[in-house]
């Protein structure tokens, strides 16, 4: 977390991030523009097998009226949620991917046989499950 104020604006912030990386910046630089950004803060997409990508494929059910369709497209992941168009996604890890259009993030259950067992959708500060039902 990050907590600053400028006594000279009468401005205050505070920045929560649920990661151990330091967001200390992101708080300066929303008190004064002119403080840099950290760059090695962007998303590198990383390798995932192709096998791997292709057993996430299918539909998970987060609630009766709202299911999460994935499937991939060349060597990543595509989701599309219930009346939403597609996005395409960042491989953060073999069971991570991040979506920057709308500011979320996707991680996948994998049982010891690995079965894909549900998908969870973390958005908002909320984390919603869903089962793969296809």
């Amino acid at each position: 977390s990050f907590a600053g104020f400028d006594p000279e604006t009468g401005h205050a912030v505070v920045v929560l991030s649920n990661s151990a990386s330091s967001i200390d910046d992101i708080g300066f630089h929303i008190l004064d523009s002119t403080f840099p950004l950290v760059a090695s803060r962007s998303m590198r997409p990383i390798d995932v097998p192709a096998d791997v990508l292709d057993r996430y494929s299918g539909v998970y059910e987060l609630t009766p009226t709202f299911a999460i369709t994935v499937t991939r497209e060349g060597s990543t992941l595509v989701f599309q949620a219930t009346g939403q168009p597609k996005f395409r996604s960042i491989a953060r890890s073999n069971s991570e991917f991040h979506l920057p259009s709308v500011e979320a993030r996707i991680t996948f259950d994998v049982a010891a046989d690995g079965t894909v067992t549900q998908l969870v959708l973390h958005q908002g500060g909320r984390s919603t499950p869903g089962r793969k039902s296809k």
